[in-house]
């Protein structure tokens, strides 16, 4: 969206800057002033189109001008596009965090420049006049807490290589406890956090960043792998579970891909009221989840019995087909793929205490 609207802006400035060109020639005296704002290319107190315009004739040649540093916003020595396009961001006042060179994508270039940034913040090189300006900055802080470090570019590299996983809140490839210890900074207010990085620490999807986030990810952490219907991580299935994925059934509450493949209990792929039936009747002591049976258990009552028998038979002969891809796949006891006379076989072998299914 911002790409698009900042194509516009440029398209615009073709006819602005040739006009402003025209009627301003004065404009141009801009290192003759006072003014040290980063973006006030004319001096005269303001950002605005106006600077955009003067920028844009530099870089065309259609006038130049000499090097000043409210022109150079980057602060990398140079007038260019790069200083055009941030100050299109500052007169529209909107940016994408990571987008450093404002190109309208996060890419490796972004990476390179936001860890220059993060060693020359650290080894305190920047002045006054070399420094970027404070929208570069702020684009930089990818992670919202103030300063521009390293892992403000790991997460910005780890967005370029699809590598992001909720709970990794400083894009370090792992699920610590130091992603435990920011989370809950983040959720008692303790540490000021950007929207990049709250979806890395909202890890159920719900849109706030809460205990429930904090018990999931020290799940991950102590390798304790979170049950199917335990959406809250406390290593019981319950009502207050059987609540939740409802809203999410209902479409009353959001939720992470990394959630759903726990909440959606009949491994259909999606959340449904069916999965909410499964829970109910699990919570009430009536069945086992789909993830607990074991073949042949296609009624989920705990135990390979006739009722399976009769179940499947009908299955077969095409008098009732059974309804939920997960009784089928229970069917299928040979695993070929389909439900068959073989599957029936085995399942009778195993009611008549012949031979048991493994």
């Amino acid at each position: 969206m911002i790409n698009k609207k900042m194509k516009k802006i440029i398209g615009v400035l073709s006819l602005i800057v040739i006009v402003t060109v025209c009627i301003m020639p004065n404009v141009y005296a801009a290192s003759k002033s006072s003014s040290n704002i980063k973006g006030d290319v004319n001096g005269d107190g303001k950002i605005n189109v106006t600077d955009l315009s003067i920028i844009y004739a530099h870089i065309r040649n259609i006038r130049k001008i000499s090097y000043s540093s409210r022109a150079d916003i980057n602060g990398n020595n140079e007038i260019d596009i790069i200083d055009a396009r941030l100050i299109a961001c500052m007169v529209k006042g909107s940016y994408r965090l990571g987008d450093v060179n404002a190109d309208g994508k996060l890419d490796t270039a972004d990476v390179v420049t936001i860890n220059y940034m993060a060693k020359r913040v650290a080894n305190n090189t920047y002045n006054e006049k070399n420094k970027p300006a404070d929208l570069v900055f702020r684009i930089a802080d990818v992670d919202g807490n103030g300063k521009v470090e390293y892992k403000d570019a790991n997460l910005i590299n780890a967005y370029t290589k699809s590598a992001l996983k909720r709970g990794d809140v400083n894009g370090d490839g792992k699920i610590n406890v130091t992603d435990i210890t920011t989370i809950s900074a983040y959720k008692n207010n303790m540490i000021k956090y950007s929207s990049f990085v709250k979806k890395l620490a909202d890890y159920n999807g719900d849109g706030i960043i809460n205990d429930t986030d904090i018990k999931l990810v020290s799940n991950i952490v102590k390798g304790i792998n979170t049950k199917a219907a335990d959406v809250n991580g406390d290593g019981a299935i319950n009502v207050t579970d059987l609540c939740t994925i409802a809203q999410y059934a209902n479409g009353n509450k959001k939720y992470s891909n990394e959630i759903k493949k726990i909440a959606d209990v009949d491994m259909d792929g999606n959340i449904t009221k069916t999965d909410v039936a499964l829970v109910s009747e699990y919570v009430k002591g009536v069945r086992i989840l789909p993830c607990n049976a074991s073949k042949g258990d296609v009624n989920l009552d705990g135990r390979i019995d006739i009722t399976d028998f009769q179940s499947i038979n009908a299955h077969v002969k095409g008098i009732k087909a059974l309804k939920y891809d997960f009784q089928r796949k229970l069917a299928d006891i040979n695993k070929d793929g389909r439900v068959d006379v073989a599957d029936l076989y085995a399942v009778i072998q195993h009611v008549k205490g012949i031979k048991a299914i493994k």
